[in-house]
């Protein structure tokens, strides 16, 4: 969101509202920590309890920051946050399926999308077998043999 405002440590009111500016006031139901998966999901069930649940997450995430030092390159993406903020137009299409690309499964584990060539030359390198077509040559191969 290209916002570079800064708050005084001992001022968390603050800094939870300007979040919220941020939101035009318009909190998602379903908020989760930028830093663990320890936590639940912050899950609003009435729409009137959409603030208190976004203030809470906020909080939540303030004592990791605090407590656990986290930074922001520790952050992982909101989601929840993210689909509504684009939902309501506060997210270009770009930017949204940018950040929506995120994950933290290494990229050596990950399936390369249909229309991408490989992403490095190690993938490249990536053989891929046929394990029914090989059993059924290794059947043929020793049958014609006579060990079958």
């Amino acid at each position: 969101m290209g916002c570079d405002a800064t708050f005084r440590l001992d001022d968390e009111a603050t800094w939870i509202q300007h979040h919220a500016q941020h939101l035009k006031e318009r909190f998602p139901s379903e908020v989760i920590c930028w830093f663990c998966d320890d936590h639940p999901h912050f899950i609003a069930g009435r729409t009137a309890e959409r603030r208190s649940n976004f203030e809470e997450r906020m909080e939540h995430i303030r004592e990791h920051i605090f407590g656990d030092y986290k930074t922001p390159d520790e952050m992982r993406p909101d989601f929840y946050l993210l689909s509504h903020m684009y939902k309501h137009g506060q997210l270009d299409q770009g930017t949204y399926e940018y950040v929506m690309k995120y994950t933290e499964v290494p990229e050596v584990l990950r399936l390369p999308a249909d229309d991408e060539t490989p992403r490095s030359s190690q993938q490249a390198d990536v053989q891929y077998h046929d394990l029914a077509k090989e059993e059924r040559h290794h059947r043929r191969r020793h049958k014609r043999a006579g060990r079958y």
